[in-house]
């Protein structure tokens, strides 16, 4: 089986960006890409509502599967709750969170949105500093109505991988999720000390603990953070694939297509 991974296409802040619309061009790139399914490793747009009107059109415009799992943009729900977003994104026939998704006899993809809880942040920072000053800076609190703290939104996310994983440990596993497991994959500056702050909210080391604890995950993927890292051979216990899209203000060049192939990685199994 051929699985296209992507993440992180962000098509109506890139469409700003550039002035055009993206979203046929994305259509025909995957229609064109020989593979037999396609996995969106969150932040295809921003909004619950805007992603799950794209989602709608890759179903009907698109010549091969989509598999989807929510980032944290496609989560914006403004004043409505968290939960709903996830909901109702979880109920869109792309979404396989909290699903387990047989690719073939000895595969399964496994993945949802994940979190994150300051654990891949520097430790001139405590708990209590990031989550007051996540109030002022990080732009989700701006678009994200928590009924819970980040720490308990992650707890959420890795009781439910536990349950299924129970379930599938005679086989080999696809895992994804939005945000960053380990420290290695975050980009530290000398003398940039808010970038440097931010990267207590690309993600989690316990998603990266939970990760370690399970041999038979072959491949993890995830994005988020913007940077790509490509693919990243026997790091631990699995192959690591990072490499998102992005936003125009993180490319090498101005073409969407351009850095859409060099974003794209294909899996074969």
């Amino acid at each position: 089986m051929k699985l296209l991974c992507l993440s992180d296409i962000h098509i109506d802040r890139n469409s700003h960006s550039l002035n055009k619309e993206l979203l046929p061009e994305f259509i025909s790139f995957l229609n064109e890409f020989e593979a037999d399914a396609v996995l969106i490793s969150g932040d295809i747009s921003t909004g619950y509502h805007n992603s799950i009107s794209i989602l709608n059109k890759l179903t009907v415009q698109v010549n091969k599967k989509i598999y989807f799992i929510p980032g944290n943009h496609d989560l914006y729900a403004g004043k409505e709750s968290f939960w709903k977003a996830y909901f109702s994104l979880k109920n869109h026939p792309c979404c396989i969170s909290n699903e387990i998704i047989p690719l073939n006899s000895e595969f399964v993809l496994v993945g949802d949105a994940g979190w994150f809880d300051y654990s891949l942040g520097t430790p001139t920072y405590n708990l209590s500093v990031y989550e007051n000053q996540k109030r002022r800076l990080w732009c989700d609190e701006k678009h994200l109505n928590f009924p819970f703290s980040d720490r308990q939104t992650t707890n959420y996310f890795l009781s439910q991988w536990r349950e299924q994983f129970e379930k599938i440990r005679d086989y080999q596993i696809i895992f994804c999720n939005h945000f960053v497991p380990w420290k290695h994959f975050t980009v530290f500056k000398e003398n940039d000390e808010k970038w440097n702050f931010f990267t207590g909210f690309l993600g989690s080391s316990r998603i990266g603990d939970f990760i370690e604890q399970y041999d038979q995950i072959k491949y993890t993927i995830f994005g988020h953070t913007h940077n790509r890292f490509g693919i990243v051979s026997d790091f631990i216990n699995s192959t690591v694939i990072c490499n998102p899209l992005g936003e125009v203000k993180d490319w090498k060049t101005n073409d969407f297509l351009g850095e859409l192939i060099d974003s794209a990685v294909l899996l074969e199994f």
